[in-house]
Order: structure tokens, then sequence, then C-alpha cells
């Protein structure tokens, strides 16, 4: 597992007392003036070890100057928002991977903004931090732990699309809202590709410097690593720890790493311990000079090895099996018995992973039957999109057709035409989101129910070689003169649907799934 930490999506808003035009001076490290306000916001002097080590302003193709100067831009993003508590900015904060250079962290932030900027049509401030020297509880951080941040900070509407004479339709810089980042529902899917393009960069800048590619952005449940979330600090008191106060969530925060140390020092100490062991097992079994079984722990086999003494520990089958057969009277019967016992283990252990598998196959199949209708519904919803879309279209292009007088009364702010035809403008800009949001879920799913499918493979594949696995074994059994319907009587409650199924079906629900090529069970289970 590498722990590192992941990007994050912010919203300012005006009721918060956010102003773009602030947000945009500190990012840069510029003096900018908020004409909204009045106020100048000067972030050019940084302490040192903290600067800022590149700052620029990017913008799509065909944009007009103003959108890559901080001063303009920022400025016409105030004047544009009219509400008190409106949306202004989002920055989109990114963690740059240790190990790169200032010119690296920098191309790789660039590259980040410019992927911003080329799919939300908007302009994208981008400053490259460099992080504090010392951590969130004060402690200096070592050289190699002293890496960058990104902010790209953008705002909450698109451009406005310029027409055939170079004049933006109704005469202002931005377009409409970003609805598509408006709420949860709606921007997670864009969100989970902007994380994804983060990891895609920082693991091929990674590889380019020959560092292990091991940044992953998907949370630490969602990679099923359990690992408990450290207490928050918060600015304020990160900003007393840094001048060597302490604070009560300073105070949490140390407990919580001092309690986590302590746990990976135990897991070390446990794990050097079954090592141990192992290697010690090891060591006896080739002593011993037991029969070597596929699948069969050596422990087992010592204790199998060791019935005619009277002290074993086996499974529930070695023992079910063990108490209905005849005692040993010659060495020869030991010898058999003990072989006996160990293949009744070793088929118990195979019945229980076959078990696993066969869940493992029918959940794989479920996220994939779930992923296969969302997609439906995702290009069903894009395709429904598509057709209102061009509706609105042509009732844009018949409204100026059959009266080009309004087109030109249009251009008139605030006069009836000109609102009529923002609000139908507003109309095709909102079905084009939709068919955006639409086509983003279905590339989602499509990537879920590829992923499904190759794990399906691999599950089923795992089946196959369960029931492989049990057939040599019961197999050896027959050898031994052991039928498969004695071995019924010892088997576990539990572990008698997965035995007694047909050969090579795997049942789900009121489903029932067939792998390629499965493998046969025992012979003689239908005798």
């Amino acid at each position: 597992m590498h722990a590192h930490a992941r990007p994050h999506l912010e919203t300012h808003n005006r009721g918060k007392g956010h102003s773009s035009v602030a947000g945009a001076a500190y990012r840069l490290g510029l003096k900018l003036f908020d004409e909204r306000t009045g106020k100048w916001h000067d972030f050019r002097r940084r302490k040192l070890g903290e600067e800022i080590v590149r700052a620029l302003t990017v913008a799509p193709k065909d944009a007009p100057a103003w959108a890559t100067d901080p001063g303009l831009l920022w400025n016409k993003v105030e004047a544009m928002e009219k509400r008190k508590d409106a949306q202004v900015a989002r920055d989109y904060r990114i963690p740059i991977p240790f190990g790169l250079t200032d010119q690296q962290a920098g191309d790789l932030a660039e590259e980040m903004a410019r992927y911003i900027a080329a799919n939300l049509n908007v302009p994208v401030s981008m400053g490259l931090h460099r992080d504090a020297d010392r951590d969130v509880l004060g402690a200096v951080k070592p050289n190699d732990k002293q890496g960058f941040h990104a902010h790209l900070y953008f705002p909450t509407r698109r451009l406005a699309k310029v027409g055939e004479d170079g004049e933006s339709e109704g005469g202002q810089p931005f377009g409409a809202k970003l609805t598509l980042l408006s709420n949860k529902r709606t921007s997670a899917a864009f969100v989970e590709s902007l994380n994804e393009k983060w990891a895609e960069l920082a693991n091929g800048y990674r590889a380019s410097q020959g560092l292990p590619a091991n940044y992953d952005h998907r949370s630490y449940e969602r990679q099923g690593i359990s690992r408990p979330a450290e207490p928050t600090v918060g600015r304020a008191a990160a900003a007393m720890q840094r001048k060597g106060q302490d604070t009560r969530k300073g105070s949490e925060l140390k407990d919580a790493r001092n309690l986590a140390c302590l746990f990976e020092h135990v897991h070390a100490e446990a794990m050097k311990s079954q090592h141990a062991r192992a290697v010690a097992d090891l060591k006896r079994e080739q002593a011993a000079k037991l029969p070597r079984l596929p699948g069969v722990s050596i422990a087992n086999r010592l204790q199998a090895r060791r019935v005619g003494k009277g002290f074993v520990r086996m499974g529930t089958m070695a023992l079910r099996l063990q108490s209905i057969m005849p005692a040993p009277k010659s060495k020869a019967d030991r010898e058999a018995l003990a072989r006996s016992l160990i293949l009744a283990d070793h088929i118990e252990q195979v019945l229980r992973s076959l078990r696993d598998a066969q869940g493992q196959v029918c959940s794989i199949q479920a996220t994939l039957d779930q992923a296969t209708t969302r997609r439906l519904d995702a290009e069903f919803e894009r395709d429904q999109g598509r057709r209102a879309r061009s509706r609105a279209v042509r009732r844009l292009k018949t409204w100026e057709q059959e009266h080009p007088w309004r087109r030109r009364a249009a251009k008139i702010e605030g006069s009836v035409f000109a609102k009529e035809k923002a609000i139908m403008r507003a109309d095709i800009d909102g079905q084009h989101e939709r068919v955006q949001v639409m086509k983003t879920a279905v590339v989602q799913e499509t990537a879920t129910i590829e992923q499904a499918r190759e794990q399906l493979a691999g599950a089923e594949a795992a089946v196959t070689a369960r029931q492989t696995d049990l057939q040599q074994a019961l197999a050896e059994l027959e050898a031994l003169d052991l039928s498969a319907n004695g071995l019924l009587r010892v088997v576990p409650e539990e572990l008698r649907d997965v035995l007694g199924g047909e050969v090579g079906q795997v049942q789900c629900g009121v489903e029932t799934m067939q792998p390629e090529e499965p493998g046969k069970l025992e012979r003689g289970l239908e005798m």
C-alpha cells in the first residue's frame, strides 16, 4: 500500500466572503485590483521555501486574448455574477508526486490545467506552489518529502460562444453556468474522470524518472484497504502547530498517528513470527519426508502424520472421517489412514475455496448486470438529449429566419428579443450539457463493464481450477477404496451444495451461469 494525498475540488462562494480576484491573486502570486469591491489583493511576497514555482493562465483554443490575462479575466468573472451568494470559482487542488523536478512538476500541473480548459471550455489559472517545509504538526519535513501542490482555478461558467461576426452571443464574456458541477449527482462522474487523469499523469511522470508508478485516485475504502481516517486539523490549528503552539486537534492527530505506528509495528512482528513458523514447518516436513499433495497445508500434513500417536488437529471432514474409519491395526493401515485424512482435509479446503470462487462469480456478474443497465439508461438519456437539442436549434433558426429584424434587435442588450433569444440559447446549452453528462456516464459505465468482464473471466478460471483440484483429489480417494458416496457423509452441511452441484455450473440466485471451460466434478457422485 502506498499512502499519498489525493486531489480535492472546492467551490468559492461570494456568500462566504470569497472573491475570485483575491483567489486568483493568491494562487498566482500576483497583485490584482478587484473592481467590484475597489480593493487591491497583493500576494507577491511568499515565505522562503513556500514560493510559487510556476504561474500562468491557459484558455481553450480560439478564446479571446483577455481570457489569459488574470486581471481582466477575473474581474469579468466578478462582473458576470449578480447574486450575493453566487458561486464565483472552483479550485481543483492536486498534489504533485514526490521525486519530480521543478520543471517536471510545472509541466504536469500545466498539462492538467489544459485538460480542464479543453473539456469544460473555461480559462484556468494555474499556480504551482512548493509545499511548506514543516508538516501539519510543525515537524520539519525530510527533503524527499517536501514536494509541490498545484491550484487549478477556473470560473463557474463556460466562455461565451463567438459568432461569425466576431461578437460573443448576448454580448457577454461568459455563457451558461457549468451545471455539470452544480450538484453531487451530476458532478461525480466528471470529477472521477479528472481524478483518473491526475493519477495517469502522476504515474506517467513517475515512470519517466524510474520511480514506482503507484498513484491511485481511488479512496482506501474503494481499494479495499483498511486504513482509519486521520482527524482533521484545519488551517488555523495547523498554523498554530507550525509556530510551536500545541492545539487540541493537533494532539488528537498525534495520538492517532502514534496508534497507527504501534499497529504497524505489531503487524510487522506478527508477520515475522508467522514467517518463522512457516520456515520451521517446512524443515520438519522435509525431515519427516511427508508425501507432497498440491494445496495441502504443511501443518495439516504433519498433524495427519501423527495420527497413530493420538494427537492431531484436523479439519471437520478429516475428524468425521477418522470417527467412522476402523482403528488401524498395522503400520500400513496407519499410513493409509493418514493419507485419507490428508485427502479429506485437502478436499474440504478445495470445497471452501470453490464456494468462495463461485460467490465471487455471482458478485461480479451482479456488478456487470447493474453497469449494463446503467449504460443503457445513460445511452437512452443521451439520445433523448440529442433530439431535444436538435429541436431547440431548429426552433432558434426558425425564429431568426422568419423575422430577420428580430436577430438585429436581439443584439440590443436588455431588449425583449434579446431575452427571448437568450432563453432559447439557454435551452440549447442545457440540452448540450445533458448530452455531455450522459456521454461521460456512458464512458464510465463502459469502463466498468470491461473491468467486470475481465474480473469475471478470472473468477470463472478460478472456479475451473478448483474443480480440477477437486477431481484430482477424488480420484486419489477412489484409489484408497473410499467412494464419493462415503465422502458425502463427512462433508459439512454448508459445503454439500458445492459438492452436489451440476458439473461446471455456478448458481447465482435464480440464474445459472456456465463458465467457458468448466472442470469436471468427481466421478461417482451420482452413484
